[in-house]
């Protein structure tokens, strides 16, 4: 993008003016030197600048403009702005805009903190910075950029190598923040938040087509940490961070959260790294919001690779939970004392060494139109004093377990499919706590079968119900891929999970064939739509002869309005 010409400064900033509110009076300060000096040379540095427009004089004239209310500055010479000590607060509000990332660059040399916006109750800063690269600040907190009370706008951006004891790139302090199309890489907090710490009731972060990546902090948050506020991200990605060191306190790879409301929309949670709980997301006491957003290849300790989530609620939908793991409990999800969770249309899959999801202690789920496949280490599901409900699920292809439950845990699952886990442990399909508390129950027509490629008992300490259908090693030896598709794939959809650029269809099973799954569901209880958004089929009558669970004959007329069992409609994913 070239040079804004002096019509479309002046454009832009009287629109700026117009936007806050504020009268049209702006001056436009021109930087047109690398220097970081106050002398009168005919040249107009940054430091310079933002005093003029702080005071609103003409100290520095004429080689820098006096200030006028909103003051917008320009950095026209393209180089390194070396600080020979920290830049003053700002403490007006005002735009500041380079060339771009490549040809505007701002060094705190490794000493200093590079712009410290400054509030209060009664004056409230509005800064936006743009097009530049704000590197090598230091500072006890945001080496790069620091605001209290105010409100921040970050454009197109690179915020990189800063170090400080909190937020290594930028804190934010009662504030209102957002970057959009910035950059925060490869910085450092020795205390927490590594890449960006926000903190203050009633303020936010919002992250929009940005990215928070390889960053690193010895406590909590490797990439982002929000307190007692609210963090967006739109079309985003939080990838490649890490924290922790011995002895401290180091949970959230990717994020932090504490007493905040979470709303991740198109985004993605990858290759995070936890010494302790929480691997992707570590959520404390907060609300979570997670839709059409991936949380892959994210690692923890301990709990929780992909989420953990402790005293909160969480709600998602249209997600991919790949690939996660967990030396723990909860490769994929652990939810601790969550009193309210949903699951939706999301495949929770290919998660290792904690298996899938793990409930503890009062912990609530409901699951509907969701596949968890190819897990391993520990069971699909395993809730433990805590309850879960599930409709429309396949639960396939788990290393052991596809249902477990601990003491006092609650397992309810309908029109569902459990079949083929424990393909490589002598393992049951589903397993209750123990013959006095089994923990799981069948809530209406299931495929329930411990196949060929099972080597365990089908069942322990659970009984099927009196229409779930069985298709197991012991009942006709009925092989898996009679069942449905043994690969775990994208099977197309109508709603996708990811960024723009990288999305792609949340990962399902299909059925088959005269798979005994077709159109044997609870006709009151069919969803709109199955996992992929497409419709499920309710439009024709149909019969079915199947075997229950008591051995009998059972004749299903299933008249109109019927669907089909699990995750995904339609032979081969057609209705």
């Amino acid at each position: 993008m070239p040079p804004l010409t002096s019509f479309r400064r002046s454009c832009l900033a009287l629109a700026l003016s117009q936007a806050l509110g504020s009268p049209a009076q702006a001056a436009e300060i021109l930087v047109n030197s690398l220097s970081d000096t106050m002398v009168a040379d005919e040249e107009c540095t940054l430091r310079e600048a933002i005093i003029s427009a702080n005071t609103d004089d003409n100290r520095f004239a004429p080689e820098c403009v006096s200030g006028k209310e909103l003051d917008s500055i320009y950095l026209q010479t393209p180089g390194i702005i070396v600080l020979e000590s920290s830049l003053p607060e700002i403490e007006t509000s005002v735009y500041i805009s380079g060339l771009g990332i490549n040809e505007t660059i701002i060094s705190g040399n490794q000493a200093h903190q590079i712009f410290s916006i400054s509030g209060s109750s009664t004056n409230e800063p509005n800064v936006t910075i743009q097009r530049v690269t704000l590197q090598e600040g230091l500072a006890g907190r945001g080496a790069a950029v620091e605001a209290t009370q105010a409100t921040v706008t970050i454009l197109n951006s690179l915020l990189t190598e800063n170090y400080a004891d909190s937020g290594g790139a930028a804190s934010f302090f009662f504030s209102q923040a957002t970057m959009e199309g910035t950059t925060v890489r490869a910085n450092y907090a020795s205390g927490g938040a590594g890449g960006i710490d926000a903190y203050g009731q009633g303020s936010s972060l919002v992250l929009r087509n940005s990215a928070v990546t390889q960053n690193f902090s010895e406590r909590d948050g490797g990439g982002v940490r929000v307190k007692y506020q609210t963090l967006v991200l739109e079309n985003s990605i939080i990838d490649r961070n890490q924290n922790g060191i011995d002895g401290s306190s180091r949970d959230g790879g990717g994020i932090y959260a504490v007493n905040a409301d979470l709303q991740l929309i198109q985004s993605e949670i990858s290759s995070n790294y936890s010494m302790q709980h929480g691997g992707g997301i570590y959520a404390r006491d907060s609300n979570v919001e997670i839709e059409n957003t991936k949380i892959q290849f994210n690692g923890a300790d301990v709990d929780g690779g992909g989420i953990h989530a402790r005293d909160s609620t969480m709600s998602v939908s249209n997600a991919q939970i790949f690939a996660n793991s967990a030396a723990g409990y909860g490769g994929g999800a652990m939810l601790r004392e969550a009193p309210q969770a949903s699951i939706v249309n999301t495949s929770i899959s290919s998660n290792y060494a904690g298996g899938g999801i793990a409930l503890f202690d009062s912990s609530s789920l409901s699951m509907t139109n969701s596949t968890l496949s190819t897990n391993q280490g520990r069971a699909g599901l395993y809730a433990i004093n805590s309850m879960a409900n599930l409709e429309f699920c396949t639960i396939t292809n788990n290393q052991v377990e596809g249902l477990r439950s601990g003491f006092s845990g609650e397992i309810r699952f309908a029109d569902s499919i459990i079949s083929g886990n424990a393909r490589f442990a002598v393992k049951p399909e589903i397993a209750g706590y123990s013959i006095y508390e089994s923990g799981i129950y069948s809530s209406g027509t299931n495929l329930l079968g411990n196949n060929s490629n099972s080597r365990g008992t089908a069942f322990t300490s659970f009984s099927p119900g009196p229409t779930d259908i069985l298709a197991t090693s012991d009942e006709g030896n009925m092989p898996l891929e009679n069942l449905l598709s043994t690969t775990l794939d994208d099977n197309g959809c109508l709603i996708q999970a990811g960024r723009k650029g990288s999305q792609s269809c949340v990962f399902t099973h299909l059925l088959v064939e005269n798979s005994p799954a077709l159109r044997v569901a609870n006709s009151a209880n069919c969803p709109d739509s199955d996992q992929r958004g497409k419709a499920r089929d309710q439009s024709q009558p149909f019969f079915i002869v199947a075997k229950a669970a008591n051995n009998r004959v059972v004749t299903f007329d299933l008249g109109e309005d019927v669907c089909d069992i699990g995750a995904v409609e339609g032979i081969n994913g057609l209705p």
